[in-house]
């Protein structure tokens, strides 16, 4: 009689090793952290610059921003797709549309996520310093090293306002097992990330600037001709 080769397949991982799991999550917080510095500071470069597009409101300016950065951090997605398939050798299993569609919706909530987050900022080097410390929370609270349902429930609620909870782990499911149980989940609770943080971020984004303008026609008035 034969012997057998038995692989233990943990999560769809054969080899035991840290590539498959660990190096597609830091591919997606990479990918996060270009958009988390792109947006944020061009959303306080208005804030820090008021004179400039004064012309513009507000939602125009918001929405002529997310257009962009959204576009930009598309194609940086399909960079990134190219070199985890061709770089890394890890073969994609799901079909290229859904990978599409769930970062298309996962660049919208982390854009929304950066009007609102560099809103507590008066400029832009403080929101570049508290960025730089912005991925190791977001890495452990997103679930990708140890499950969610292992931490307490208050992280866990902490966990569920982090946009890569919802993107980075059904990344990882849709390269090695080619689908995801928790896929329309996702989609929806980024869905709803997209409305509470374009809709605080967008009132405290207009309230500053509004401040910096005022503020600007203020000094105007008072200049002595």
């Amino acid at each position: 009689m034969k012997g057998f080769l038995h692989l233990l397949r943990v999560l769809y991982n054969a080899t035991h090793g840290y590539m498959f799991f660990f190096l597609i999550g830091l591919a997606m917080v990479a990918f996060q952290q270009g958009i988390v510095f792109a947006v944020g500071a061009s959303s306080l470069y208005e804030v820090e610059h008021p004179e400039a597009m004064q012309g513009y409101g507000i939602a125009e300016i918001m929405l002529a921003k997310t257009t962009v950065y959204w576009s930009l951090a598309m194609c940086s997605y399909l960079l990134v797709l190219l070199g985890i398939t061709q770089g890394l050798g890890i073969d994609l299993h799901a079909p290229l549309w859904q990978l599409l569609l769930l970062a298309g919706i996962f660049i919208l909530a982390a854009i929304g996520f950066c009007f609102f987050f560099s809103s507590f900022f008066p400029a832009e080097l403080p929101f570049v310093r508290a960025a730089i410390l912005y991925p190791v929370p977001c890495f452990i609270f997103s679930g990708y090293t140890w499950p969610i349902e292992s931490m307490g429930p208050n992280m866990q609620t902490v966990a569920q306002f982090f946009p890569l909870t919802h993107f980075s782990n059904t990344v990882r499911e849709l390269f090695l097992i080619g689908s995801s149980p928790s896929y329309t989940m996702c989609l929806e609770k980024l869905g709803g990330l997209i409305l509470l943080f374009f809709l605080i971020g967008g009132f405290l984004y207009r309230r500053n600037l509004s401040k910096r303008r005022e503020a600007l026609a203020a000094s105007h008035a008072t200049r002595p001709l």
